[in-house]
């Protein structure tokens, strides 16, 4: 293998090693993200069933104050019905009794469901508070992973560029010059093997004249793609 491309392909390892580090950490933030948003929609959840659970509470209350209104209600009729002289009179405060009466069945119907309601609500905000300490301490873990591997990947790319700067001294100018232009591109890399008279980098084949050339470890391009051919042989 000539020189001029033992070097640029060590050069190509450490910028498609820089590439590759680079889209990691670009991946990081997203990471980071959805871990937060993990986290704040468990607490949400959590807070959400203890609202339920007080505001079921409230209703119960609520329901209890109304059974006591219409039983002071009933009492306070019931009082009147001794007054009374007119059986007119005495039977209206009686299906005025009985209404009260009624709508107090209803508020105990009300109550019970209220209890069921209530006895659900706390079962979900316990089952619900007891797992969010579990998915906290692991979802902390893994935003703490997250920073240790950011700090990991700033060192490794820091040690690769610096061996990259040694190695961007060694090829020609000219080679140089063609390969980071090529690099530049974002994709693919600079140096592409030719494999089976297809460039490794677009999949085309390329005319026999390229083959040639490249076979004989001349410098020359893929006639579709444009980018440096090489072959192992």
């Amino acid at each position: 293998m000539k020189k001029w491309l033992e070097d640029l392909l060590a050069l190509q390892e450490l910028d498609i090693r820089l590439r590759n580090l680079g889209t990691r950490v670009k991946l990081l933030p997203g990471e980071m993200k959805n871990l937060k948003q993990e986290l704040e929609d468990a607490k949400s959840a959590v807070l959400k069933a203890k609202e339920n659970v007080q505001k079921t509470e409230l209703l119960m209350k609520k329901c209890e104050a109304n059974i006591q209104a219409e039983n002071d209600e009933i009492c306070r009729l019931g009082a009147q019905t001794n007054l009374v002289k007119k059986n007119d009179e005495y039977n209206a405060l009686l299906r005025e009794i009985e209404h009260h009466k009624e709508r107090i069945s209803d508020f105990e119907t009300e109550e019970i469901e209220l209890m069921d309601a209530l006895d659900n609500a706390r079962k979900e905000y316990e089952e619900l508070e007891k797992d969010f300490v579990f998915r906290e301490k692991g979802l902390k873990e893994d935003m703490q992973e997250i920073v240790d591997l950011a700090n990991d990947l700033k060192v490794e790319i820091a040690k690769v560029n610096e061996e990259r700067s040694k190695r961007a001294k060694v090829p020609s100018q000219d080679d140089l010059s063609i390969y980071n232009r090529l690099l530049s591109k974002g994709k693919g890399s600079p140096l592409s093997e030719l494999i089976e008279d297809n460039c490794g980098n677009c999949h085309m084949r390329v005319v026999p004249q390229v083959v040639n050339s490249v076979q004989k470890g001349e410098r020359v391009s893929c006639n579709n793609c444009g980018f440096l051919l090489y072959s192992k042989g």
